[in-house]
């Protein structure tokens, strides 16, 4: 293979190139497990006989021991094609369906490292990363602009943790992309993989490398509940929520054979993470691509307004788990229209600029099968009655958050009709008619009937959201995402770029790379967030070519100054690398009259686990089998982002687009900072600049009736020691998160912080004192 393979030969010349910076960062947090209630299971050595656990290579030899940080570890050296080693874990140790476990892997953290992990008890695929490995793979149809910093090492071995709750049935090495094929008892135990990506797009990472590997039985998983101290009735309260995309292969087969495990118990098996992990709010898909993921469609036309599916009952009974676990429910909807045999969305009234009716916007079959005109009265009748079967009728199983709208290619596009382009003469073109070849010829009209469309897509939302505050109440919410990409906007659709704070060592490796990645470009990731970059991509219209090249038609960007004062409509900011959460004044464009919406897009990774390196490629040629992965960085560095976006922009709402189910690996991180988030307000803040004594520390104000909250954050990549934060006015000061009296009556607080760590605090000012430093 090597022989066929000239990029080992490169890739040994990179080897001083990818970093061996031990730096340390300071103890890692402890997990949040205690050694007492977890019961080992099973245990691997990695010099143990292969026989001992079914030890599995790709390709054969692909792995080898080695001593490092003085551990004997497991090693995939970074070269060459796609590689993995698999261990089975449980055999006949009597696992049992349903119960509680803790994957728990240790590493070396001694070199810039992309480790991927497979767990196949609960198909979870998430990987994490090192220094200044980028994680995701550098190419695929999803990949958003990669990112590499020259992040601390903590030179030691850490531990890479997974709560997980057991399926009944498990696949082989190579998982299906869809039912069948989980045929694996409980008694033959299941896999545990550990992967990487090519080497070619993996560069920076000096390959996966384990410790260990521990399965345990955590023996009552609700005492790890994360406690919330969430704030006092009468203020508007945050959510922290995800969606997952890969959904169907798990709890669409109607056979439990055929998905491992009963269909609602994986709803379950959510809920019991969120709560974990310290989230509040359930959201999972009422529509993908415009299908019906599960609910019931009778009560308007059946299949002619829906395809129904083979569980229509079982939305009710998700609502029921949602809500005996106290979690509010956002639905998430992929919304084009109707798609039933006789329904709106599949006339496709919205028309193209550069075709007739019922053309295609863009070559994406997929997602051309339906679209809704936001201007036509048919498209209003038709979501509220999607309302109501999903919300309106379901408000005695749950408590609603509101809803969440996301739009994919061509759903809610820009429309050309002839009744499109009439209103838009007699609205705000002094009556007179405009033809589609003006529109396409004068720059200026088509920009004006662009920025027209995009209030009546506002328009839309507003009266969505005021049918749904109709059944719910008036503390609903929609939340629009116009990004229909699985990673997020690239500032540059033409060149692929390496974001980076070390621009001369990339350009160093991505030239010894050769081949396509000489074309590749490493950019500063201070010149990209002073110009705005990430913005400018997510709110910029995208061109438009002629016929099936409409993509700016197709998928509308943001508009986040029509929203400015739109109350209880969100329209998210993309956030995913650190450059696009490092822009305050970026932030600040998406600020309404509830604060700001953040959704974290991951890049899935779909497939990018191949030999070929192509994202469509056959199963044959996927060494796991289908393949999509959600990367984070590690220790404090996983919630880099989102405190970053708290830093520079205070969202009140953060969600996430994930592929698979979402568990952190470094879940003490996520528990903390959730804890903190959950604890302060939905309300507008202000960043008090100089409050603290260490100027990497940011802080944010919110005055209520209930005392002055403030949001601490350390924004760097060092842990901070004994740095003073002065608050605007003196009081009693507690901790949000325990609701803990700090100090009496003070204005000062010391804190000690470790990266990207976020700390809530609450002070008992006088009313005279709050209103003196301000209302916000």
């Amino acid at each position: 293979m090597r022989a066929r393979c000239p990029v080992f030969a490169m890739l040994m010349s990179l080897a001083a190139l990818i970093g061996n910076d031990a730096s340390a960062v300071g103890a890692y947090l402890p997990s949040p497990f205690v050694d007492a209630d977890l019961t080992l299971v099973d245990e691997v050595a990695m010099d143990e006989p292969a026989a001992a656990h079914l030890l599995q290579e790709y390709p054969a030899g692909a792995s080898h021991v080695a001593t490092i940080l003085e551990r004997t570890t497991r090693l995939l050296p970074n070269s060459g094609a796609p590689s993995y080693f698999a261990y089975r874990l449980g055999r006949n140790m009597g696992l049992v369906p349903g119960q509680a476990y803790l994957l728990r892997i240790e590493y070396p953290e001694d070199q810039s490292r992309s480790i991927i992990v497979r767990n196949y008890g609960a198909e979870i695929t998430r990987g994490f990363h090192t220094g200044i490995a980028l994680g995701d793979a550098m190419g695929g149809f999803a990949q958003q602009n990669a990112e590499s910093l020259q992040l601390p090492l903590s030179g030691r071995v850490e531990r890479w943790e997974s709560l997980f709750y057991l399926h009944s049935q498990f696949s082989d090495l190579k998982l299906p992309r869809d039912t069948g094929g989980r045929t694996m008892q409980p008694s033959d135990g299941f896999w545990v993989a550990i992967g990487r990506f090519d080497a070619r797009m993996d560069a920076g990472s000096a390959g996966a490398a384990v410790a260990s590997i521990k399965l345990y039985k955590v023996n009552d998983a609700a005492t790890y509940e994360q406690p919330l101290n969430l704030p006092p009735s009468g203020l508007p309260r945050r959510h922290l929520f995800w969606r997952q995309e890969m959904l169907d292969s798990v709890v669409q087969a109607s056979n439990p054979a055929d998905n491992g495990l009963p269909r609602l118990d994986w709803f379950e098996f959510k809920a019991r993470i969120l709560k974990f992990l310290g989230m509040n709010t359930f959201t999972t898909d009422m529509l993908e691509f415009g299908y019906n993921q599960g609910f019931d469609a009778t009560p308007w036309g059946g299949n002619g307004w829906y395809y129904g599916t083979q569980f229509p009952a079982d939305w009710p009974e998700v609502l029921d788990r949602a809500n005996a676990h106290g979690l509010d429910v956002l639905p998430y909807y992929e919304y084009a229209g109707s798609i039933g045999a006789a329904s709106y969305g599949k006339q496709r009234t919205a028309e193209p600029l550069y075709a007739g009716p019922q053309a295609p916007y863009t070559w994406i079959s997929w997602s051309e099968i339906a679209n809704a005109d936001v201007m036509d009265p048919a498209a209003l009748t038709d979501v509220q009655h999607l309302l109501d079967v999903t919300i309106a009728m379901q408000t005695g199983h749950a408590q609603f958050a509101g809803a969440w709208l996301r739009t994919r290619n061509s759903h809610l596009p820009i429309s050309f009709s002839d009744t499109a382009r009439a209103r838009f003469a007699s609205e705000a073109n002094g009556g007179a008619a405009v033809s589609k070849a003006q529109l396409q010829s004068d720059i200026d009209l088509h920009g004006r009937y662009v920025d027209w469309w995009l209030l009546k897509r506002r328009d839309f939302l507003v009266s969505i959201r005021d049918y749904v505050r109709q059944n719910v109440g008036t503390d609903a919410f929609v939340l629009f995402t116009p990004d229909p990409s699985e990673g997020g906007q690239n500032f540059d659709v033409d060149n692929n770029f390496i974001v980076t704070d070390d621009p001369d060592g990339w350009h160093q490796r991505l030239t010894a790379l050769g081949g396509n990645y000489v074309w590749w470009r490493s950019w500063d990731i201070d010149q990209v967030v002073a110009n705005d970059d990430h913005l400018t991509a997510i709110t910029e219209q995208r061109a438009n070519n002629g016929s099936q090249n409409e993509w700016g038609h197709s998928t509308p960007a943001a508009d986040p100054q029509n929203y400015a004062s739109t109350e209880g409509v969100f329209q998210s900011f993309d956030i995913n690398r650190k450059y696009t959460v490092a822009s305050a004044d970026a932030f600040a464009q998406f600020n309404g009259p509830d604060g700001l919406a953040v959704v974290r897009h991951y890049t899935l990774n779909e497939d990018m686990l191949s030999t070929t390196g192509d994202p469509e490629t056959d199963m044959d040629n996927l060494p796991l089998g289908y393949f999509v992965a959600d990367f984070e960085r590690a220790g404090p560095y996983s919630m880099m982002a989102e405190a970053l976006a708290v830093a520079n922009g205070n969202p009140t709402l953060i969600g996430y687009l994930c592929s698979n189910l979402m568990t952190r690996g470094f879940p003490s991180y996520a528990r903390r900072f959730d804890a903190a988030f959950l604890a302060l307000p939905a309300l507008p803040a202000t960043r008090l600049d100089g409050a603290a004594s260490d100027a990497n520390i940011a802080v944010q104000r919110i005055a209520t009736p209930s005392g002055v909250y403030y949001a601490v954050v350390n924004a760097s990549d060092a842990s901070i020691a004994d740095a003073t934060v002065t608050f605007a006015e003196s009081g009693a000061i507690e901790d949000a998160a325990t609701g803990q009296t700090l100090s009496g009556a003070s204005q000062q607080v010391v804190v000690s912080m470790y990266p990207y760590e976020l700390r809530s605090f609450r002070v008992n000012a006088t009313t005279d004192a709050i209103f003196a430093n301000g209302f916000d």
